[in-house]
């Protein structure tokens, strides 16, 4: 059974985000950036009817549910295409998250973007595509607010302390 769009935002407007996630590479100029629409449900069943629907993403399964003592099951995406395609899509269906899929969109739009321009320029270095400080600069800002409004104190200072450190260790990353 097909779920529809508006049905599906919704899932993502309650129970879902937008997300960004840094991480320090293994090379001293490198880094992880991963880009995730998820949502969480106790409904198996819907959250395999909302993958089945946006062809993409994975179903996950965790007993982690300290309220109800019951599983929850996740959906996420694991590309960034498809990351992307799934905000482009849900973006004119959404109401609460509009903004920040927006932002999501906006931003792995510009990373993607140096995928592409560098297959024509050449602008590598170990088969690993150089952004400028610029672009890792809008990516920070937009780490930093995406659901900033249920982010704890504490949960922002780590992420302060995330992007300090990688710009620490790419301090001699220059393009």
């Amino acid at each position: 059974m097909s779920l529809s769009l508006d049905y599906i935002a919704g899932l993502i407007d309650a129970d879902g985000s937008f997300s960004i996630s840094l991480a320090l590479g293994s090379a001293k100029t490198t880094i992880g950036v991963h880009w995730v629409v998820n949502f969480r449900q106790i409904h198996r069943d819907i959250v395999e009817q909302v993958c089945e629907t946006l062809q993409c993403g994975r179903v996950y399964y965790s007993h982690r549910n300290k309220e109800n003592r019951l599983g929850i099951w996740s959906w996420q995406t694991t590309r960034q295409n498809d990351s992307l395609q799934v905000a482009k899509t849900l973006l004119p269906h959404l109401h609460i998250k509009q903004g920040q899929c927006k932002k999501f969109i906006e931003t792995l739009e510009l990373w993607l973007s140096y995928n592409e321009n560098t297959q024509l320029n050449g602008k590598r270095k170990c088969g690993k595509v150089l952004r400028p400080r610029s672009v890792l600069q809008k990516v920070f800002e937009a780490y930093l607010s995406m659901n900033d409004c249920v982010q704890t104190q504490t949960a922002r200072k780590n992420k302060i302390k995330r992007i300090e450190a990688i710009e620490h260790r790419i301090s001699e990353y220059t393009m």
